[in-house]
């Protein structure tokens, strides 16, 4: 059987998922537009009001939000149609689960906007 361009499709083949990476890896962004990326997701992290304990909301952003303020439709892809945006999301609103007693609110609205910066570095940054 032959795929596309007449390529072999069969165990030859590399996973699909290697084919993801090699289509994703043409796409980059420099270090200036993933720290306002970062910065501009953080900013949506905020102290939720919690009657019992500290409790962390995120207003997740689609990719609407992100082109409205002039992300591309490359950024899009390298986040929101990522493996790990939703790990990232449930990261950020369990924050205070991992909390040590007695931190206080700011620390853990900070440890949170951190979680963002991490993952977004460690995916971005190439």
């Amino acid at each position: 059987m032959a795929g596309w361009m007449g390529e072999p499709v069969g165990p030859l083949s590399p996973p699909l998922d290697q084919l993801q990476l090699l289509c994703r890896a043409e796409v980059t962004m420099d270090a200036d537009e993933i720290r306002r990326m970062y910065e501009w997701i953080q900013g949506r992290i905020h102290l939720a009001d919690a009657t019992d304990g500290i409790a962390i909301t995120f207003d997740e952003p689609n990719a609407d939000d992100f082109e409205a303020i002039g992300f591309t439709p490359e950024a899009v892809e390298l986040t929101l149609q990522s493996d790990w945006w939703s790990d990232m999301a449930t990261d950020i609103i369990e924050t205070p689960d991992y909390a040590e007693p007695g931190e206080g609110p700011e620390q853990v609205l900070e440890y949170a906007r951190d979680v963002v910066k991490e993952y977004v570095a460690k995916r971005l940054y190439t």
